[in-house]
């Protein structure tokens, strides 16, 4: 401890959101492979990633969303 502050658990602390930074870099780069892949087989890759960003949404906003796709005409 120094001057009041445990330093080893601060070290800790930062040792520990390192690792979790560099497990998001290997995920990310995992899944850019994923989106190279599907390109790869032919897949629009940017409609795809809107089929994943509506599949994430709730139910209550899927049914807004296409309410006023609809009311604007978005499907016609």
């Amino acid at each position: 401890m120094t001057n009041g502050v445990n330093t080893n658990e601060i070290i800790q602390f930062l040792d520990r959101v390192e690792r979790i930074e560099d497990e998001i870099k290997e995920l990310n780069s995992d899944k850019k492979e994923i989106w190279n892949e599907a390109k790869g087989r032919g897949f629009d890759v940017k409609l795809l990633r809107k089929a994943h960003s509506l599949r994430k949404m709730g139910k209550e906003d899927l049914a807004v969303l296409s309410l006023y796709a609809t009311s604007i005409g978005v499907f016609e």
